[in-house]
């Protein structure tokens, strides 16, 4: 028998996942040159010197991102939320990019695409998981990968001759265009009934949030970020251990008085039974 085929909704969180990743390789292979171009006047020192502060930034905002701020983010507007408000923060930050008055102004929204593509890009890849089988988690994962690699291949070459050629300013706005493409796919996909429940819901009880943050890592499929847009949340992997260190605590301490009144009956049944045999 042939394996099942992926739904359509994965096919569009696909697409959607290419649509995201254009823009970054646009970042990455064109950011150096349109800052010595827009501030510096062509001069590669400063501009190289200016660009290093700038990725620094860009790691610390990351880590501090996955490190503190998404899971929080998570837990009070679910997946679609997160991807929803990071997608429009990187619409909007790249939109400001191809509006160059002066280099802190792009220096402050490359932050804030770095906040958007992490909160953006790691809910992607958990909500592909959302709509199809787990038996098809690897395969729909894989896809994915697939798809996001065609990007960073095509974006460089792509994005190259047209600012060189046509504008320094058009791939960062069409790159705004193509962020909110992406969003609008993602949220437009309808996830199962139950990661409906056990991810999204803010009633849930504690026990089924736990088990909902424990099947949303098993997801997870890359380290901890220093590329925007990728990531393993370090803060629910702490929060899981807690849960699961308490469980494993409360039934040692379960286990230890249970074992104990076992000792204190066998120790009261002892000499009454030793009195019984003399008489």
């Amino acid at each position: 028998s042939r394996p099942p085929r992926l739904p359509c909704a994965a096919w569009i969180i696909a697409v959607a996942s290419l649509l995201n990743a254009v823009g970054f390789t646009a970042f990455e292979a064109l950011g150096v040159m349109y800052v010595q171009d827009e501030f510096f006047d062509d001069e590669a020192g400063p501009a190289t010197m200016f660009w290093s502060k700038t990725i620094s930034g860009v790691g610390v905002v990351g880590l501090i991102v996955n490190l503190f701020l998404y899971s929080r983010i998570q837990k009070r507007i679910g997946l679609k939320g997160c991807i929803l408000v990071g997608g429009l923060c990187s619409t909007a930050s790249f939109f400001a990019i191809g509006v160059p008055l002066s280099r802190w102004w792009f220096f402050t929204w490359v932050q804030v695409i770095v906040f958007g593509e992490n909160v953006m890009g790691t809910s992607i890849q958990t909500i592909i998981t959302c709509v199809v089988d787990p038996s098809q988690f690897g395969k729909a994962i894989g896809m994915m990968t697939f798809f996001e690699n065609i990007a960073r291949a095509l974006g460089p070459f792509m994005y190259g001759p047209v600012y060189e050629h046509i504008s320094k300013t058009l791939p960062w706005m069409s790159n705004s265009i193509l962020k909110l493409a992406a969003v609008v796919l993602c949220v437009a996909v309808r996830m199962n009934a139950e990661e409906r429940a056990g991810l999204e819901s803010t009633s849930a009880s504690s026990h089924d949030l736990e088990e909902a943050t424990i099947r949303s890592m098993s997801r997870q499929t890359t380290g901890a970020f220093i590329a925007p847009g990728v990531g393993l949340n370090l803060a629910q992997v702490a929060e899981v251990a807690k849960a699961q260190g308490a469980r494993e605590l409360a039934r040692s301490q379960t286990w230890h008085w249970e074992k104990r009144s076992q000792q204190e009956a066998n120790g009261t049944r002892g000499p009454a039974m030793r009195a019984v045999t003399a008489a």
